[in-house]
């Protein structure tokens, strides 16, 4: 991990959510979703990678829930309210927000589970 990474797992009704905030750019921001989505196993995680006042979002939902949760419809979800933008696959969604808005990213997410 770089550049202080802040990393949580909540569990919300049975589902594992990973919650992460690094100083990443928007590439070692998916290398490092990649890891995580992988070590989590089954889940959802939001990564924020913060860049200056931007901060760019990655939501990874694993393979065996996609039928319950869509990553590209999770994350506008999310972005939306918050003045951002995002959208994806259903296993994989990008976006971003202002730095500022992460706890209420996280927060929007959770209601989502």
């Amino acid at each position: 991990a770089g550049g202080g990474a802040e990393e949580e797992i909540r569990e919300i009704g049975g589902v594992k959510l990973l919650i992460l905030k690094a100083e990443l750019d928007a590439k070692g921001l998916r290398d490092l979703s990649d890891q995580k989505i992988q070590k989590l196993g089954q889940g959802v995680a939001l990564l924020g990678g913060v860049e200056g006042e931007k901060l760019a979002l990655i939501l990874r939902v694993s393979k065996d829930l996609t039928s319950r949760y869509d990553a590209g419809k999770l994350l506008k979800e999310i972005t939306g309210p918050l003045g951002g933008s995002g959208g994806g696959r259903a296993d994989m969604a990008q976006g971003g927000i202002p730095t500022s808005r992460w706890p209420e990213a996280v927060s929007l997410l959770q209601k989502q589970i």
